[in-house]
């Protein structure tokens, strides 16, 4: 069966901008880009790695335990908004026999690994042989060329879906040996479209044969299925619209398309650029006639190449531009480090490079879990960290009070990509829709409970001995879309078949992150989900008892920070090849992304991340894994709010405590800080809350720091940067500086808290307090090792704005956006201090230490925000002497080309 591609209807069409220019049938191909030797860039990643892992030091409480880094250090790029933030759609228009049709793409500039939405009219209804793409459909693909005439069919990364199926069967391949002769002879000779990559390689061939010379080089060695983002067939439906959302892939991802790199230009120093080309097949074969009025075209469907000359006549290009990978700050600049979590991995990409610019300094996210970045801040040299709460009495206290500004506002979501697919039986105007995103699912506590404790039959296998006759899950569904609970919250899904099971799908992060235990705390304060853990069957509609919790999870303590993979079930697939395959188990067959942003990508790829096809052949043998279809995704996983925006993925509306069921969009994450309850000093979204229109998983981030373990120049430092990120980073936008998509401008009372704790880290910072065992700022440190993310802004670098933010005049926080770093903090109205601010310095109450803190200092205590304000003000002289940024000693050991630009640690 050929890969299926189906498209939603779209509605109109935005404002239409000029036609892309179209490329000849044949251009010449273009030269190629000068690369850095091999040699020298293994050096500077071997020499990159040696610094990090001699210079990074963190040091974990009094016993100075090495803190690891865990997951994902992406660079810091944008993700995928809507058109009207973006200010770059684009629409064009075909020629020829498809001069009706209208393409509009959302977003062409400030790309990065993502997805973009494409939609059109105008096209003619897609038409099938059973299941088969069989005329008047699209092909998209992403290439690189020259900037004026655009790419020609040597330039893009295209035809490797079905590179090992027959020449003749397949219209999504390079090969051009079909049985049918071009009207017009094609200029290209050869079996296979050459590919010439932007970095100088060149492929010709699908597998390198035996006895080749070493230069050649096969397109799968290129890309292959899992890496390429080719769209080989996409629909249009019966009124001739659709909808694609297609992954653009940056140089980090496709270096052979070099799309961002820093020197986009070729071997002659002429300049290349990229594009999104799409080509519209119709009814006619290349030799001129119908696909399916020939006798001498026995498969009904066509099967030449979208490169073959005469279908490469009709592509349609559209310009995309790419932020550069470059570093964000000017040589020289010293630079900070900020330890925390990824769920402001997607915050930092924008708001660093900007903040770079405005004060002076360069700031980079260095990613641990939650856990970790607040071990961070009972070490000598405490840094600014991001968590999602505070210290509790069970950690390890710093023996100085600590500071948390608030400074973003996400959440956690249950992302899908699910796509609509009928019986074969299905009334046809149902089935017209196959392959559109279903949208709007709805879920409970004790569904996602469900999911996530591996109880569907398909969460573990079938296969399970506790799946059989007998067996202790027998009677479970086998799918969540079997669920009869389900089913009464989404009849959307009601006779419909899938691809693969949504329970066997379900990703899930390695975390340890905050976000996480507040997703388990949901699950585990709803009483239904709670007594389904603890071994209450479900009811039937007949009243019989129903499904059980896989035994595995059985009582589970609740909230954790992990997502657990319990089930002892494990099989041998492949027991008869030579040589057999070794056991899977559960964390092979559903195995854990590596980040949220990895889920994302890989919900997106229709990618589950599991590798369980075994190659007895490879060399070595090998287990590979599989992509599904395109317009039959079904995945699930657990998505921070920014991924998903990056991704343009679906997300779930979640049950809340007062029964309604809330989308994580700007209204519900809003909505969930108008009630909030204090744990551990500081103010959090409150899940108890009967408020109808507040998202249960809102997640509030703060930025913590012991002041007084910092100095001056530190604190300075730090407190530019959240200056900056609570007033003009709160403006939301796709460009750097903006507010990622994803998050939510802070509320007037968050940003008047944040800015009382800016002030005090200014003014607590160089005091010199002395922490555990009689250190200060600057203590010795265990060496550990840690990964810089690397932030890159587009345009020049070569000079930087100073004293005001120069981003605009937007108050998201409450006052002005522009001031200069040390002024009249954002969100104070004009002409007032900080002692008119709301908010206050928040400090969690420190177990006993041997060094005694200064009267000066306000006392450790749990006081709300507006009391701790309050009391701020009463004590003389110590009012915002709590507070300081953190992690400048400590970053400063970090150099800033510590991690050469363009290199991706994952």
């Amino acid at each position: 069966m050929k890969q299926r591609q189906r498209g939603v209807p779209a509605g109109t069409v935005s404002a239409e901008a000029a036609p892309a220019g179209t490329v000849s049938a044949e251009a010449a191909p273009a030269g190629t880009v000068s690369a850095p030797p091999a040699r020298a860039r293994a050096a500077t990643r071997r020499g990159a790695a040696r610094t990090i892992g001699t210079r990074l030091r963190i040091v974990v409480g009094a016993a100075c335990m090495l803190v690891g880094l865990t997951g994902l250090a992406a660079p810091m790029m944008s993700g995928p908004v809507h058109a009207e933030d973006a200010g770059s759609a684009v629409t064009v228009h075909g020629t020829g026999e498809f001069a009706d049709l209208t393409i509009t793409v959302g977003q062409t500039r400030d790309l990065v690994d993502q997805r973009i939405h494409v939609s059109w009219t105008g096209a003619k209804p897609t038409l099938f042989k059973g299941s088969d793409f069989a005329a008047d459909f699209l092909q998209v693909m992403q290439c690189w060329g020259d900037p004026v005439k655009g790419p020609d069919r040597t330039q893009c990364q295209f035809g490797v879906l079905n590179d090992n199926r027959n020449a003749s069967l397949v219209p999504d391949t390079r090969r051009l040996d079909g049985q049918y002769a071009p009207v017009t002879p094609d200029p290209i000779k050869a079996d296979n479209v050459p590919f010439l990559g932007a970095d100088g390689t060149v492929a010709t061939v699908y597998n390198v044969p035996a006895g080749a010379p070493d230069s050649t080089t096969s397109f799968t060695q290129l890309f292959d299925r899992q890496s390429t983002n080719e769209v080989a067939y996409v629909q249009s439906a019966s009124d001739g619209t659709g909808q694609l959302d297609f992954e653009t892939e940056s140089a980090q991802e496709a270096p052979h398309l070099g799309c961002g790199n820093a020197s986009m230009v070729d071997a002659q120093g002429r300049p290349y650029a990229c594009f999104l080309v799409i080509v519209p097949r119709g009814s006619t074969e290349i030799d001129g006639k119908p696909f399916d009025k020939f006798p001498d075209h026995p498969e009904k469907e066509l099967v030449s190449s979208p490169l073959a000359a005469s279908n490469w006549a009709n592509h349609i290009t559209v310009p995309l531009t790419f932020q550069p990978q470059t570093d964000a700050c000017p040589p020289g600049q010293k630079t900070y480090a900020i330890a925390g979590s990824e769920q402001m991995a997607e915050a930092m990409r924008l708001w660093a490079p900007q903040a770079c610019h405005v004060t002076g300094a360069d700031y980079n996210l260095i990613r641990l879990s939650d856990d970790q970045a607040r071990s961070v801040l009972t070490a000598p040299d405490p840094g600014l960290s991001f968590v999602g709460r505070a210290l509790s009495a069970g950690d390890t206290p710093p023996g100085a009070p600590v500071v948390y500004a608030p400074v973003a506002l996400s959440g956690l979501t249950i992302s899908y990509e699910l796509d609509q697919f009928a019986d074969f039986n299905a009334d046809p105007s149902v089935r017209v829709h196959d392959g559109t995103p279903l949208t709007g699912m709805k879920l409970t506590p004790k569904l996602v409970a469900k999911l996530l404790t591996q109880s569907y039959q398909n969460g573990v296998s079938v296969h399970a001995p506790e799946m059989q006759t007998g067996g202790v899950m027998a009677d479970n569904p086998v799918d969540l879309t079997f669920d009869p609970e389900f089913q009464a919250l989404n009849p959307q899904f009601k006779g419909l078949t899938f691809s693969l099971w949504i329970s066997d799908s379900v990703i899930t992060p390695t975390s340890g992150a905050d976000a996480v235990a507040e997703l388990w705390s949901w699950i585990n304060r709803d009483k239904d989900a709670r007594a389904f853990l603890d071994g209450v069957r479900d009811k039937g509609a007949d009243g019989k008892p129903g499904m059980v919790v896989n035994p595995a999870y059985k009582g589970i303590a609740l909230p954790i920070s992990q997502f657990p993979k319990q089930d002892p079930y494990c099989y041998v697939p492949s027991p008869d090849t030579k040589p057999p395959s070794p056991e899977l188990c559960a964390p092979d067959q559903h195995p854990w992304a590596p980040s949220m942003l990895a889920a994302a990508r890989g919900i997106a790829r229709g990618n589950n991340l599991a590798k369980i096809n075994w190659n007895a052949t490879s060399n070595p043998p090998g287990w590979e894994g599989n992509l599904q279809n395109t317009g039959q995704h079904s995945l699930m996983g657990v998505v921070d709010t920014a991924s998903a925006q990056r991704f343009g993925l679906q997300t779930a509306l979640l049950q809340n405590a007062s029964g309604a069921f809330v989308a994580p969009d700007e209204a519900g994450l809003t909505a969930a800080t108008t009630d909030m309850t204090t744990v551990d000093s500081i103010p959090l979204p409150d899940q108890r809350s009967k408020n109808p229109a507040a998202y249960p998983l809102a997640h509030l981030t703060y930025a913590a720091t012991v002041p007084s373990r910092l100095t001056k120049e530190e604190g300075a430092a730090y407190a530019d940067f959240l200056f900056y990120a609570v007033s003009a980073g709160q403006v939301p936008g796709a460009s750097v500086g903006k507010l990622a998509p994803g998050y939510v401008t802070l509320p007037p009372s968050l940003g008047h808290a944040a800015n009382v704790a800016i002030d005090a880290i200014r003014a607590q910072a160089g005091t010199g307090v002395p922490g555990p065992a009689g250190s200060s700022t600057g203590g010795a440190s265990a060496s550990g090792p840690g990964q810089v993310i690397n932030i890159v802004i587009p345009g020049s670098t070569g000079s930087r704005a100073t004293g005001t933010s120069g981003t605009g005049s937007s108050e998201p926080a409450g006052g002005s956006a522009g001031g200069a770093p040390g002024g009249n903090p954002p969100g104070t109205p004009a002409g007032t201090g900080p002692a008119q601010a709301t908010g206050g310095v928040i400090t969690p109450k420190p177990k006993p230490s041997s060094t005694p803190v200064p009267p000066s200092l306000t006392p450790a205590n749990k006081l709300g925000a507006v009391r701790m304000t309050l009391l701020v003000l009463l004590v003389a002289g110590g009012a915002l002497i709590l507070a300081g940024p953190a992690l400048r000693s400590w970053a400063t050991k970090i150099p800033r080309r510590a991690i050469p630009s363009g290199v991706h640690l994952e």
